[in-house]
């Protein structure tokens, strides 16, 4: 189980949101990756693509792929957020299978301009299945999202990030500058 809180941790996020062949080599040898990855604070499951127009088998391996190296991470000491992918309402008899009840998990907006209602769809079901502490949303999370669940923007590190994480245009946004994940002991 993870906790929120609003602190500044001095490591940096690890984070997959990237054009699948550009990460296939962590996803086929993740056990590679652990020393380099040990270096961050957490890191968030490979955002495995689900294409509404993939068939469905392919969409449920990429599901298994995301689930099973976040669990092979979590087994040697990383501390993982699950990165949550879905399609339509097909999708979702395994797009939220396998996630904590309660924990942080990581989603992103891009590419799902076009298919606004269909992802605000995917979300509200993730929120009622996993009802998660907060969503780490990579690029800027519709307003929408924040009726649902505490919701946290994923700006690129840097001045500027940290510049914008200071002046938000929305009160309630917060960003991985403010939080911290800490594993439960006992």
């Amino acid at each position: 189980m993870f906790e929120l809180l609003t602190i500044l941790a001095p490591k940096r996020n690890f984070r997959i949101f990237k054009d699948d062949s550009r990460f296939e080599r962590v996803c086929c040898k993740p056990w590679e990756y652990v020393d380099r990855l040990s270096q961050y604070k957490q890191v968030m499951t490979p955002d495995v693509s689900c294409y509404i127009d993939m068939p469905l088998e392919e969409q449920w391996h990429n599901t298994f792929l995301n689930r099973i190296i976040g669990k092979y991470w979590q087994t040697r000491g990383l501390i993982v957020i699950p990165t949550i992918s879905w399609s339509d309402k097909q999708s979702y008899s395994f797009a939220f299978t396998g996630i904590e009840i309660g924990c942080i998990v990581a989603v992103s907006t891009i590419g799902t301009h076009e298919y606004y209602d269909m992802f605000m769809d995917g979300f509200i079901e993730m929120c009622n299945q996993i009802n998660p502490e907060a969503v780490v949303c990579y690029c800027p999370p519709y307003q929408e999202m924040y009726h649902y669940s505490k919701v946290v923007y994923v700006e690129y590190e840097g001045r500027l990030a940290r510049f914008n994480a200071k002046h938000r245009p929305n009160p309630n946004q917060l960003t991985l500058f403010d939080i911290d994940y800490k594993k439960e002991v006992g």
